[in-house]
């Protein structure tokens, strides 16, 4: 115990039978001070990287670093204690008083404890603060989503009113189809010749197979439509949400504003996007037009 004592306060146990009152007391601040510091790093190193990693590897982490910290100041106090041999024999020079020897002593010490102190603050402080980290991020998170979300509810709505419309618009053919199912009726019934009840069948026939030839057409063209529209609607959010990844990749002080290889990938993907919607947005209008065709069509059959 005693030489484990005598190597944590750095003492050369050969100089032992020349200390006297003062070097013991120095000797015992010494293996206070270094047992103490040792263990307030290593519980605050602990406590600190447990934020970020699991405790097991915080400890070996911390174990790691305070060997460092603790081979520091041993050094520190290896220095201390060869003033000491140099100038204890001195009749001239006083180890503990002079002003010579004291900044050598104190500059070490004082150099080596801002920067520990300033270190352990800073760890003490983040895991103090990494609630309020966490909630703040998780409050931008938020925001970021609700307004995605928004984006999404409003194409929903945009996708249920496409829906109700195509309803209606069939309901429509349909009212059309029985009017003029009606109508071919009553010309069967008052029919005074089996020719223009045979000319009425074959006119009734073709008029449903015209019918119900358009009625499909519409509903396909419609369906199509619908499909280029979702992926022209999922593009353009797609590019929005590109082109904010792309503006905080160009803007982001924290890690340095350039158009780095993040932000060239996300342009290129923005490019090829639009690229894309160039060749949909003619089919769209090539498809309503076609609907507005048919749709004429069936008016002018009525």
């Amino acid at each position: 115990m005693k030489n484990f004592f005598y190597y944590i306060a750095l003492i050369d146990t050969e100089e032992i039978e020349i200390f006297g009152k003062y070097e013991f007391f120095l000797i015992s601040a010494s293996f206070t001070r270094q047992v103490l510091s040792t263990l307030f790093s290593f519980c605050v190193l602990v406590y600190g990287t447990s934020i970020i990693l699991p405790i097991w590897y915080s400890v070996v982490i911390s174990i790691i670093i305070v060997l460092i910290l603790f081979s520091i100041d041993q050094a520190i106090i290896g220095s201390e204690w060869s003033l000491y041999k140099k100038y204890a024999k001195n009749k001239f020079i006083n180890f503990s008083t002079n002003i010579f020897i004291i900044p050598l002593r104190l500059i070490p010490r004082i150099c080596y404890s801002i920067i520990i102190a300033y270190g352990i603050a800073t760890i003490a402080e983040i895991r103090i603060q990494h609630r309020a980290i966490d909630k703040v991020l998780n409050t931008e998170s938020k925001q970021f989503n609700n307004e995605y979300l928004v984006k999404t509810e409003e194409k929903e709505r945009g996708i249920e009113k496409k829906e109700s419309d195509k309803k209606k618009n069939i309901a429509q053919l349909e009212e059309v189809l029985n009017s003029k199912r009606n109508a071919l009726n009553s010309k069967k019934n008052i029919a005074l010749s089996l020719k223009e009840k045979d000319n009425l069948d074959n006119e009734i026939i073709h008029y449903r197979e015209n019918i119900s030839e358009n009625q499909k057409k519409i509903m396909e063209t419609s369906e199509e439509i619908s499909r280029i529209q979702a992926k022209v609607d999922t593009n353009n959010e797609e590019i929005r949400l590109k082109e904010i990844e792309m503006d905080h990749e160009a803007n982001d002080k924290d890690r340095g504003a350039k158009k780095g290889p993040r932000w060239k990938a996300f342009n290129r993907e923005v490019i090829a996007l639009k690229t894309q919607n160039s060749t949909h947005i003619p089919k769209l209008q090539s498809k309503r037009s076609e609907i507005q065709r048919v749709t004429a069509l069936i008016e002018k059959n009525k």
